[in-house]
């Protein structure tokens, strides 16, 4: 697939929106966070009210953002631990973007 030099691609602006809301650098991680259906409320709260978590739901699909923050690898397996307990949430992807060099 072809892009002209205008194209930006969600991935890109989600992570320029990370590092205007994050100004320092802290290890992050990002993931879409699917829900069962008819539970995206559920799991809104249930993600809401886990510390080290923020959540950003889509407008307009059934899928929200999951941005995590921990600062020691205790803390990221007590997080995986948690999230792993929680019923409402159907499938957790972590995603990840980079940039490729154009090839002229």
């Amino acid at each position: 697939m072809s892009y002209d030099k205008y194209h930006v691609s969600y991935i890109d602006i989600f992570i320029n929106l990370l590092k205007i809301k994050y100004h320092y650098f802290m290890p992050i991680k990002s993931y879409l966070a699917h829900p069962h259906d008819g539970k995206k409320e559920e799991l809104i709260q249930a993600l809401s009210n886990l510390n080290h978590c923020d959540v950003i739901p889509a407008e307009n699909k059934d899928v929200l953002v999951l941005i995590t923050e921990t600062e020691t690898n205790a803390e990221e397996d007590i997080l995986k631990q948690k999230l792993e307990t929680i019923s409402s949430l159907k499938l957790l992807a972590m995603v990840s973007g980079f940039n490729t060099p154009k090839k002229n």
